[in-house]
């Protein structure tokens, strides 16, 4: 019993049904998938919650600056003639006074302005209200000198109106807005660090990031990972992704005003979101990505068990193509089922090598046959049929027919006991059939006339010997009619890669059921004995193309018959055929 588990354990059949109970690989591909589109629309979501912050965050900076854009307004309606006029020659410090307390109390009221700043035009006379700013820090006795500086300084006023500009003032950023007026011009600074101090609210992870930055992406002052707010505008020509230098990969969120050509940037940590990330998803990714591990064990059984074994009858295959027909597989096959495939293959392969000795005898011995069945058909006839003709000849003293007849006879029979079976040259083959009609003519002079059709280009390509000569022999021994002219033509068209030759006459045609004996490729028998001329080409032409030569036969009795072969264009201009090609009609459209 134990003996036949270990057998049955040895079946390959069962060791794949194992191994593909284990390795369930579209599984863990549909665990991996849907855990990572799990975590990505879980971090989408967050991303997503996290620019919404923002955005309400700039919001309420938009409401901010809208309200001081009110106050700025209110106040200027309230003291439209002072600010255009100024205060009269004889009391102009008390009016001074008035409008710097007056922008004061504006100033308390807004949260963001924490300097206001106002200038009388004529004298360049500033005065200067500070509060405190949100970010809890208060200004140095530098910070204060430069920032009265700034509010004096006529070319910075005059390119702040009506918008927010950059300005620094020792190691603080402020966004300066000028309200300028023909006597008394005022300004409020914003510290770049109040517009962050509310972001600390909104940290939701560790090593996160804000930045005001402009449309450019130049940072202006950052808060840093531990909730510092600093000011970066030293660094103004640099842009943010250059400082992120090796955080590039984290995940940036901006929200740009409505009031200011700025905006906010918040710089995710992408560490960060990931330990953001539910702890179910995470074993589940990491279960899914763990049982890939299955698939390289899973390979290498199936390379040990199947591939390899296969590999081996593969290369063994490839030594039996090459023509070593000893070779014999050696190694143990793992499998009862390789070890039967390869006891097979060292039998048939022992059988092949017998086999094909006794076949390449048999083949050569058939073609032997066939060539020698087609020399015997052509030659007994015609040798007999001259012999007769040059003794007529002779009788009637007609010495020069009877030279170029028996030289012309000469080259037929050079040509045809010439070739060896090998393909020839479609020039050579026509010159034959063309010398064989001129010996024709002197036999049967008036009985028949030959028109040439043949495209240019072919001369080269290659045809089995003696093919369109026999079946234009069978136009003349069948065709001719006794006082009657009969015309014969011979024509080879190119039709694509192939070479059509179309042998057609006007003779006497063959009967339905001869024509349907050739049509099945039967040898024709009569009192005359055995015709297999049409049979012997069908033999051949399968013999050279296989099923890539076609050859049909028509023929209606009393009116004609035509013979079409389609053969594949093949060319080899390094064999010739012993005929010169400048006497074929090749090439010409002629009647002779």
């Amino acid at each position: 019993m134990v003996k036949g588990l270990v057998g049955q354990n040895r079946r390959l059949a069962v060791r794949l049904i194992f191994l593909i109970s284990l390795a369930i690989i579209p599984v863990n591909i549909l665990a991996v998938v849907l855990t990572r589109i799990s975590i990505a629309d879980f971090q989408s979501r967050l991303r997503e919650s996290y620019r919404n912050e923002l955005t309400t965050h700039m919001l309420r900076i938009d409401a901010e600056l809208q309200d001081i854009e009110e106050e700025a307004m209110a106040f200027i309606t309230a003291n439209i003639f002072e600010l255009a006029l100024g205060a009269s020659p004889d009391d102009p410090s008390i009016l001074r006074i008035r409008l710097y307390d007056d922008l004061r109390r504006v100033r308390e009221r807004l949260d963001l302005a924490t300097v206001v700043c106002l200038k009388h035009n004529p004298s360049g006379e500033v005065a200067v209200a500070f509060g405190q700013s949100l970010a809890g820090a208060n200004y140095d006795a530098a910070t204060i000198q430069a920032i009265k500086a700034l509010c004096a300084d006529p070319n910075l006023l005059q390119r702040s109106a009506n918008r927010y500009v950059v300005v620094t003032a020792g190691r603080r950023t402020f966004l300066l807005k000028n309200y300028p007026n023909r006597a008394y011009t005022f300004a409020f600074l914003l510290d770049a660090r109040d517009l962050l101090s509310g972001a600390s609210n909104l940290r939701a992870s560790e090593g996160e990031q804000f930045f005001l930055t402009d449309d450019a992406g130049h940072p202006l002052v950052a808060m840093m990972a531990d909730g510092e707010v600093v000011s970066v505008a030293n660094d103004v020509s640099r842009p943010l992704s250059v400082m992120l230098g090796e955080r590039r990969a984290a995940d940036v969120i901006a929200a740009s005003s409505e009031r200011m050509d700025y905006r906010l940037v918040r710089v995710l940590d992408a560490n960060s979101l990931a330990a953001r990330i539910p702890l179910t998803n995470r074993i589940l990714q990491i279960v899914a990505f763990l049982s890939f591990l299955i698939i390289p064990l899973t390979w290498l059984t199936i390379r040990q068990l199947a591939l390899k074994p296969i590999q081996v009858l593969a290369d063994a295959m490839h030594e039996v193509e090459a023509g070593n027909l000893q070779h014999q597989v050696t190694v143990q096959a793992n499998t009862d089922e390789f070890q039967y495939l390869y006891e097979s293959f060292n039998r048939m392969v022992a059988q092949i090598d017998l086999l094909t000795i006794q076949s390449y005898e048999n083949e050569i011995e058939r073609l032997q046959i066939e060539w020698e069945n087609l020399r015997l058909q052509i030659n007994p006839h015609l040798i007999l049929n001259s012999l007769n003709m040059i003794y007529s000849l002779a009788q009637s003293k007609n010495y020069p027919v009877i030279l170029e007849y028996v030289r012309r006879l000469a080259d037929y029979f050079r040509y045809a006991l010439r070739q060896n079976g090998d393909l020839v040259p479609l020039a050579a083959e026509m010159s034959f059939v063309q010398n064989y009609l001129e010996v024709q003519k002197i036999r049967f002079p008036d009985a028949f006339t030959v028109s040439y059709a043949i495209d240019e280009g072919l001369e080269d390509a290659l045809t089995p010997p003696l093919l369109i000569q026999n079946f234009v022999e069978n136009s003349i021994k069948h065709g001719l009619k006794l006082g009657d002219v009969i015309e014969v033509a011979i024509e080879v068209r190119r039709q694509g890669d192939a070479m059509v030759i179309t042998v057609s006459d006007t003779g006497s045609g063959i009967a339905p059921e001869i024509l349907e004996k050739l049509a099945n490729g039967e040898i024709i028998e009569n009192k005359t004995g055995r015709r297999i001329g049409v049979w012997n080409c069908r033999r051949r032409l399968r013999y050279f193309y296989g099923d890539r030569a076609s050859l049909t036969i028509a023929s209606v009795l009393g009116e004609g018959t035509q013979v079409r072969i389609v053969l594949p264009i093949v060319r080899n201009r390094s064999e010739g055929a012993g005929v010169s090609a400048t006497t074929s009609p090749l090439g010409m459209e002629r009647k002779a």
